[in-house]
């Protein structure tokens, strides 16, 4: 309920303040796709507008555990969704990153997108691990290259599950001068 209303057209729309732990998207009453398109709900002083409801969707999730190669969990691990691109000229010209997030404490990562379509997930090390020696990217499932990659299917408020990844330590150099 929304009270304090003068009387004058409203135009509702329902956010969602967390969409990186949250599925649920975001939407203009009546499926209204913009402001401008969105239904006015004429109010008066002193009287009440019944019967508004919404009916929201929930985003496509990925999820899934990066690990190293001792099945250790990897925390602060980046996890990206960078859509398919089929026309090779337009994959060397860029790359676009949709959604990203980072993996918990237990290596877990949920990856809210909000189309649902095909994509390559990529699973980045940023700095994130303490003593600075990091592990090397990979994309799913198991490719160092985004050539070589499994992309992942995503339907309509569908979840894909176990988008694993196991990742190897970068090597180092040591010495004396």
């Amino acid at each position: 309920t929304i009270t304090g209303l003068i009387s004058d057209s409203y135009r509702l729309q329902i956010v969602n303040p967390y969409p990186d732990f949250n599925p649920y998207i975001g939407e203009f009453y009546q499926d209204a796709t913009s402001l401008d398109t969105a239904t006015q709900i004429p109010v008066q002083v002193g009287g009440t507008v019944s019967g508004i409801t919404f009916q929201i969707g929930k985003r496509a999730v990925v999820r899934g555990r990066v690990t190293d190669l001792q099945n250790q969990p990897l925390r602060y691990i980046y996890v990206t969704a960078e859509p398919v691109v089929t026309n090779q000229a337009a994959a060397l010209t860029k790359s676009v990153i949709v959604r990203y997030t980072r993996t918990d404490d237990r290596g877990d990562y949920w990856l809210a997108l909000d189309t649902s379509g095909t994509y390559n997930i990529k699973f980045s090390d940023i700095g994130g691990v303490p003593d600075g020696q990091g592990y090397v990217e990979e994309y799913y499932d198991d490719s160092p290259t985004v050539a070589g990659a499994t992309p992942v299917t995503v339907g309509a408020e569908a979840e894909v599950s176990n988008i694993n990844a196991q990742l190897s330590r970068k090597g180092s150099i040591s010495g004396t001068v």
